[in-house]
């Protein structure tokens, strides 16, 4: 079974395909947070092994190996339901 099936962030937001995200890096004795949108969650058909594939604002792929430490900013879905009810 893929552990990253139903992979929830650190508030128990469901992650999906095109959710914009912010996880943790260190840089240097600094933790920093970093966005990247969400573009292959482990699953049928997924070519990530490991981790949940996401672009970051300068396109480059990040392989997040632990969704429990990230956090979904932005939900695709519930953004474009939104945009399609007018609301």
């Amino acid at each position: 079974m893929n552990q990253y099936q139903d992979a929830v962030d650190v508030r128990g937001n469901k992650i999906g395909l095109g959710d914009i995200i912010v996880y943790p890096v260190r840089r240097g004795s600094s933790m920093v947070l970093k966005e990247a949108t969400v573009c292959d969650v482990p699953g049928k058909g997924c070519a990530a092994k490991e981790g949940i594939a996401a672009l970051n604002p300068r396109g480059r792929r990040v392989i997040i190996s632990r969704p429990d430490r990230c956090a979904v900013v932005s939900d695709f879905m519930e953004n474009r339901r939104k945009t399609q009810t007018g609301e």
